[in-house]
């Protein structure tokens, strides 16, 4: 047991001499850390395949930390991550389950994955470019509505149509259980409307930006 919040040790420090000298004859361990054969550079008690095959006397590695369900089980033992009952981020698209694990007589063991969770994460990239209206924007993501769907919209392109995210994010908030709209989109910029006076570096900027618009060298200026 630990009460340091990072370390780069890993959580299975010590463990295989006290395997050595249980004599129970069912081993289960519990660790919370990070497996590092993932990729992730980390502090948070990170742990490789090496770590875990020194865990062979054990039937059953149970993991936290990650998020989603993911099988870290090398060809000596068990090891898995269930992951949250529930989603708690938007890329976590693998959680809402739990485990059941059997150990046999003969030390075996089976894992069997269930499906718990009530909530779904979704997610939809919308090219305001290619949207009819307002309308037929809030139309298609309707398709996706339910009182457990969490769904974060990306916005991309030029609002040509002037959408406000905001009162499209009132409207459609009753239809989820959560909403988000990640917005990249461009604003469009009018050129015609902007005053400004000489002799200045940010107007001769606008100035040159209205005269290229002018002669179709720019046909859709955005910001």
């Amino acid at each position: 047991a630990t009460t340091d919040k990072n370390s780069k040790d890993s959580p299975f420090k010590g463990l295989p001499e006290l395997i050595d000298r249980c004599t129970d004859k069912y081993k289960v361990v519990m660790g919370h850390g990070s497996y590092s054969d993932m990729g992730h550079k980390t502090d948070a008690y990170p742990f490789s395949k090496e770590d875990l095959n020194t865990l062979s006397k054990a039937q059953y590695v149970a993991l936290g930390d990650w998020h989603g369900y993911l099988d870290v089980s090398t060809p000596s033992v068990k090891a898995i991550y269930p992951g949250s009952i529930e989603p708690i981020q938007f890329d976590q698209e693998n959680s809402g389950n739990v485990v059941l694990v059997t150990i046999s007589d003969d030390l075996k063991t089976s894992i069997e994955k269930r499906r718990v969770g009530t909530a779904t994460i979704l997610s939809k990239i919308i090219n305001l470019e290619e949207i009819e209206s307002a309308d037929s924007l809030i139309k298609d993501l309707l398709k996706l509505s339910g009182e457990n769907s969490i769904l974060q919209v990306e916005l991309k392109g030029v609002n040509t149509k002037g959408i406000n995210f905001e009162e499209l994010k009132e409207h459609l908030n009753p239809k989820f259980f959560y909403i988000d709209f990640k917005d990249s989109s461009e604003s469009v910029v009018d050129f015609s409307k902007i005053n400004y006076q000489d002799h200045t570096i940010s107007n001769e900027f606008v100035k040159l930006l209205k005269e290229k618009e002018k002669s179709g060298e720019y046909d859709n200026p955005t910001i």
